[in-house]
């Protein structure tokens, strides 16, 4: 009788092996800029992030949506490339930094920053590579205005 019920655990146990289904994503190179990569993995979470600013990218097809979130990554690495050239660090003034954050949490219907990173985290977006995002866009506006003020004229 003993050897009746381990024979039928085994066999429980099997049948959840074979029937459970794993899910994985390979990670591909698929871009070089410079010395800048982008993988499947990076375009993914783009993808994830994109979308939970912009609800409407879910009515397009998928390689309309990979095709936004390749240029809007390529566009982010070469913003990352043109800044290390005039940045030591992403460091920003953390005044300027909150306004933002307060702005991306203002575009999720959230009120706080704790909400924000519960709904990022729901969402299986990382809250750091947002703000690394925010400190970016940031330092690329600093840039733009260091390097073009003298053009502008009001």
């Amino acid at each position: 009788m003993e050897i009746i019920k381990k024979i039928k655990n085994l066999l429980i146990i099997l049948c959840l092996f074979y029937n459970s289904t794993a899910i994985a994503l390979e990670n591909k190179i698929l871009f070089k800029v410079n010395n800048e990569i982008i993988t499947s993995i990076d375009i993914f979470n783009e993808i994830k992030y994109l979308k939970i600013l912009n609800k409407n990218l879910q009515s397009l097809k998928q390689n309309q949506i990979f095709e936004i979130s390749k240029n809007s990554i390529l566009r982010e690495k070469v913003k990352i490339i043109e800044l290390s050239k005039y940045y030591e660090s992403f460091d920003v003034d953390e005044k300027f930094y909150e306004l933002l954050m307060q702005d991306f949490i203002k575009k999720l219907g959230l009120r706080t920053k704790k909400e924000a990173k519960e709904y990022l985290k729901n969402n299986e977006v990382d809250f750091d590579d947002v703000k690394r995002k925010i400190k970016i866009e940031l330092l690329w506006n600093d840039l733009i205005v260091r390097k073009y003020s003298k053009d502008i004229k009001i």
